[in-house]
């Protein structure tokens, strides 16, 4: 495989969680994308990494959503991307 994430359902669409990809001429914001045209909603995991935050950076629409009422204080960076309607 080129890539692995793992995804878990969270409010209307699902979370990414743990991503590996084995190779660098492949990018996680291609799959992110394939994954919002599949699933129409994703949302970052609240154990970020500098490189996943820069991937989600690199997603047009994405834009910073709260959810303190998920998680409680919210000390993360969370984001949210859907596709467009």
């Amino acid at each position: 495989p080129v890539a692995y994430v793992a995804v878990a359902p969270f409010r209307d669409g699902y979370a990414i969680g743990n991503v590996r990809k084995n190779t660098k001429d492949f990018f996680a914001s291609d799959l992110y994308t394939w994954l919002v045209n599949k699933y129409g909603v994703l949302y970052s995991d609240k154990a970020q990494t500098t490189a996943g935050a820069k991937t989600w950076t690199r997603l047009p629409g994405a834009e910073q959503v709260d959810t303190s009422q998920e998680d409680g204080e919210d000390k993360e960076v969370y984001f949210e991307i859907q596709m467009s309607q």
